[in-house]
């Protein structure tokens, strides 16, 4: 019945692509072009010496040969057969003989058949040493990350499975080996079938095959984890059709020059000449830079300096959050003409709503993630770089770019621990990268983890002069009640006024008062929880307000900390976490020089210590104590570093991550501390969905995506509240009842009191 074994089902008529041979050769080939240009690269970037590259070379292009051969099976054939244009009776006539079920993922029937079929084997054997096949079957199970010890020996439906190795395709498959690989002339194979507990029995040989793979030296586990992303790369260019000449061009054409570099440090400098610390950050020769400079202080131009330095890369800006990657596209990158991408998890919304939908190569449709392959400048959120640490699948595909890169990382004291630890583990991976860490302030625990990591750094301080401007004037106030005179007299004044709550209802009680205190002023509210496109256009409400003239009350909660590029006349906080009241005081007097007068930020007690623990709270309320006593009420920034250099830092530690420590595992895990659920109102369902069939209908991409996207932008990051794990769901979101969360667009979601933990 299968006149040839597909690898993909068809639409009109079948091409070599969909077959198992041509799409095994088509990946193949990807993995052996690949390397082939990327090898000085993955020499560099991951400090390998010759005969340890050319162990991953020929294991990925290995692993790249096998990774399909478990499709050669009635389950899976019968599925895909199901799914292509042909016969109708014929499709009758499979169904009816071996169903759609599947009795075993692919992936793992590949690793069966190298290890089961001995002619198999040894042919194997002939040229690749049992390492190299270990490390081979390893990338061949994770290509799909769905190795996992508790999933890897579930069967699915089914008593027996037939596998095709006597097939004609087979045969063919068999002489690619011979052909593209060297291998010695193939033997002879029949079809075999198997039962389930013959297929349980060989599940059993891969995971006492791969024991061990875990407890590598650490030299090892790079060049593991280099072949597992090589693999999941060729596939994902095999399979998407990209030509050599578009692979050569993107990965030796499209990286960034001195000359652009010059012309984006220009555009930011406006005349303005260049302080000494940036000079001496752009003269850095250390692999890792630690940069501790205050908030508008010229660090962003400093960083372009930096990569001057490591032209001819691929140069990544990756900054904490969704909000923070865009804005800094937007003034750092959007207008230039230089080739650069953003990306994070919701940046489709973003370029829709703020870029005028900013169109992406059509060739890279299929995963946004390949933009950063062609791209020379790409501005992302962390969490898009580090993932790789923690096999998550945007990450891993952008391996190759990662491979070529040049890292800045902004904000890095705002991580949370599971994230920083990431981030000390991308430091030893990636051992040869130039890596540019920058910070409003990194205590000393922070900097000698880095240090751990890194070995040699080097670490430079923002212009010394300007951090020791006296830039704040504190005030401590017993109560919130004893602040609204100061907002009257500074809005009277025209002053711009960020108001800095730690909940999202104690944000929007204050904004309800200050709307009904001052009626006729500029009264804005931001916060997490609104639909992510309000969001979007709430944020550059905000920023517009404090970029041009007038007066303008903004009630924020911590949100505002590194996602609001604003400068406040006047600053009130309600007392938190050390690290969050550095970040607060730096949207104040950002751009203060000799002269000016420092500027008033007011501190109170909110009563409560959620969203933040005793602990964290106490740090806080130490932090000011201790700083009033160094500097007194009137402080710069270099007295903030100064105290909180002192703090303690507890729980960083090296996150070992999945991508690097987990063996022959690989599935993704998650890369920070959750503490929200990503929900969408149950009253917005039907919008969501009509939106998606207009989007597909006019982008010609599948419905599944256009879903996802357009659910993305209507969701909603909630706290973990009570039933929300028994909501319904649409894809990966939570569906929040009418019952349970409300909302409006000025003010944002509104938790009903029973459903609140």
């Amino acid at each position: 019945m299968f006149r040839n074994l597909l690898a993909k089902s068809f639409e009109e008529s079948l091409i070599p692509a969909c077959t198992l041979p041509g799409h095994s050769l088509d990946v193949l080939l990807s993995a052996s072009f690949l390397t082939s240009l990327l090898e000085q690269d993955i020499k560099s970037q991951f400090s390998l010496n010759t005969e340890q590259y050319f162990f991953v070379e020929s294991t990925i292009r290995l692993a790249a040969y096998l990774h399909d051969w478990g499709k050669a099976n009635s389950c899976f054939q019968s599925l895909l057969y199901c799914l292509s244009k042909i016969d109708k009776s014929l499709r009758q006539r499979i169904r009816a003989c071996y169903g759609t079920d599947q009795l075993i993922r692919h992936e793992f029937l590949s690793a069966i058949l190298v290890l089961k079929v001995g002619k198999i084997y040894d042919w194997l054997r002939s040229k690749y040493s049992e390492e190299q096949i270990r490390f081979a079957i390893a990338a061949v199970i994770g290509h799909h990350l769905r190795a996992e010890a508790g999933k890897i020996l579930e069967l699915g439906t089914g008593l027996e499975i037939e596998v095709f190795l006597g097939h004609k395709d087979f045969g063919e498959l068999l002489e690619i080996g011979e052909q593209y690989l060297g291998l010695a002339k193939p033997p002879k194979l029949a079809n075999v079938i198997w039962t389930r507990d013959e297929i349980n029995a060989g599940l059993s040989t891969i995971v006492e095959k791969l024991q061990g793979l875990e407890n590598l030296d650490f030299d090892q586990q790079i060049c593991l984890a280099l072949v597992k992303a090589g693999v999941v790369a060729a596939d994902l260019a095999g399979s998407t059709g990209i030509s050599d000449s578009w692979l050569e061009n993107a990965l030796t054409q499209t990286l960034i020059t001195t000359n652009e570099l010059d012309e984006l440090i220009t555009q930011k400098l406006k005349g303005m000449p260049l302080r000494p610390f940036q000079v001496e950050v752009g003269e850095s020769q250390e692999r890792v830079t630690i940069v501790n400079a205050g908030c508008g202080l010229g660090k962003t131009v400093a960083a372009y300096l930096w990569a001057k330095r490591w032209a001819d890369r691929r140069l990544f800006f990756c900054y904490p959050t969704t909000g923070t990657a865009t804005q800094g596209f937007l003034d750092y990158a959007a207008q230039t003409p230089i080739e650069k991408a953003l990306i994070h998890s919701r940046a489709a919304v973003d370029r829709e709503i703020l870029l005028n939908g900013e169109a992406d190569d059509p060739a890279l449709d299929a995963q946004e993630a390949l933009q950063t392959w062609s791209k020379k400048l790409v501005i992302a959120t962390a969490d898009h770089i580090l993932g790789i640490i923690q096999n998550q699948r945007r990450s891993l595909f952008g391996w190759v770019a990662l491979t070529q890169g040049a890292f800045v990382f902004d904000e890095v004291h705002a991580y949370d621990s599971r994230l920083f630890g990431a981030l000390l583990q991308f430091i030893r991976v990636f051992r040869g990268a130039p890596i540019l860490l920058m910070s409003a302030s990194l205590n000393s625990h922070l900097v000698q983890a880095i240090q751990s990591a890194a070995g040699q750094t080097k670490i430079i301080s923002g212009s010394q002069d300007l951090e020791r401007l006296k830039r704040y004037q504190l005030l401590v106030v017993a109560k919130e009640t004893e602040i609204w005179d100061k907002v009257e007299d500074a809005l009277q004044r025209q002053e711009k006024i960020l108001w800095v709550a730690n909940t999202v209802r104690t944000s929007v009680a204050i904004y309800e008062q200050a709307k009904e205190r001052f009626s006729s002023a500029n009264v804005l509210i931001y916060h997490s929880r609104y639909r992510y496109k309000d969001r979007v256009e709430k944020q550059q409400e905000v920023v517009a307000a404090f970029r041009s003239s007038g007066a303008v009350l903004c009630v924020a909660t911590q949100v505002c900390e590194i996602s609001l590029d604003i400068n406040a006349d006047l600053l009130i906080s309600a007392i938190a976490p050390a690290p969050a009241l550095i970040q607060r005081f730096g949207r104040c007097n950002r751009y203060m020089v000799f002269g000016d007068s420092p500027k008033q930020i007011i501190l109170y007690d909110p009563g409560e210590s959620f969203p933040y623990s005793q602990r964290e709270m106490e740090t806080g309320r130490q932090f000011i104590e201790e700083l009033v006593q160094w500097a007194g009420t009137t402080v710069s920034q270099a007295d903030l570093a100064a105290v909180l250099v002192k703090m303690p830092t507890e729980g960083i530690k090296l996150l070992t991550g999945a991508w690097i420590g987990g063996g022959w595992q690989s599935h993704p895990h998650p890369l920070r501390q959750e503490n929200s659920i990503l929900a969408i109102l149950a009253g917005d369902k039907m919008q969501i969905e009509t939106e998606a069939t207009l989007k597909q209908q006019t982008s010609g991409r599948s419905f599944e995506q256009c879903l996802y996207e357009t659910a993305n932008a209507w969701a909603i990051p909630l706290p973990p509240i009570k039933g929300c794990w028994g909501w319904k769901r649409l894809k990966n979101f939570l569906i929040a009842p009418a019952t349970a969360v409300s909302y409006c667009s000025e003010k944002g979601a509104k938790i009903h009191a029973k459903f609140e933990v």
